[in-house]
């Protein structure tokens, strides 16, 4: 029960690499109710200072929902702090980070208490680009929720996997992940934000017309999709 800090040892193509991975489960553990998996991917950490431990800032944000027995959370640090989808840093490939987060989704899956069906995705920028790719090129998350990421410009997800659950967040005055679309200083070119969400939305088979939400605040709007397949929404 509570929070577990594990490392292990991990054949990559860079060679022996330790591995830093927190398991976060409900104080009740193992004595509840199958509960989903949560992965959450934190931003990039490239260049941070020595010591910093980035998957440790789920702790305390989804801390209150895992004792509440929501969700057992798994968060998993990036090489060099970062998730590798092209222009990162660190030598290793996009292939072997999804290897990765496989690897970990079937060990959890066989731990007690554990609703292995249902697994979703979290992440905050570098970490919310990992999930929207792992969702759309993999197919191994029932839901994503990605906070100031959207998919790549050409990252439409394949036809042939599951529908998936999105709730994208996205800062309309953010210089880095621009709300409408472009090249990006992270070396990504992105689709513009409502672009990305109609792309999941189409891939769910939903109404190709979303309902906006009206609020007084002229630099915020919520979009939702609905009438989606498999009960899903974006």
């Amino acid at each position: 029960a509570g929070v577990n800090e594990l490392t292990w040892e991990e054949e990559l193509s860079i060679g022996t690499t330790t591995r830093q991975l927190i398991i976060h489960t409900p104080q009740t553990y193992p004595n509840h109710d199958p509960l989903p998996i949560v992965f959450a991917f934190h931003g990039s950490a490239a260049g941070a200072p020595e010591g910093v431990e980035p998957e440790k800032m789920w702790i305390d944000a989804l801390g209150p929902m895992v004792d509440q027995e929501r969700f057992i959370g798994i968060y998993l640090r990036g090489i060099e702090g970062s998730w590798q989808l092209g222009p990162e840093v660190g030598d290793i490939t996009t292939e072997e980070v999804i290897a990765t987060i496989e690897y970990l989704k079937a060990r959890i899956a066989i731990s007690p208490s554990v609703d292995a069906e249902t697994t979703y995705c979290f992440g905050s920028s570098n970490g919310a680009a990992l999930c929207h790719y792992a969702a759309a090129n993999v197919g191994m998350f029932t839901g994503v929720g990605a906070e100031v990421s959207t998919l790549d410009e050409g990252g439409a997800p394949n036809p042939e996997l599951p529908k998936v659950s999105v709730v994208q967040m996205m800062n309309i005055k953010d210089r880095t992940i621009p709300y409408e679309g472009g090249p990006s200083n992270v070396g990504h070119t992105y689709m513009p934000a409502e672009e990305g969400a109609a792309t999941w939305a189409a891939h769910n088979g939903c109404d190709p017309t979303p309902s906006e939400e009206e609020v007084a605040d002229p630099y915020k709007k919520t979009l939702t999709f609905s009438g989606c397949d498999e009960d899903t929404i974006v």
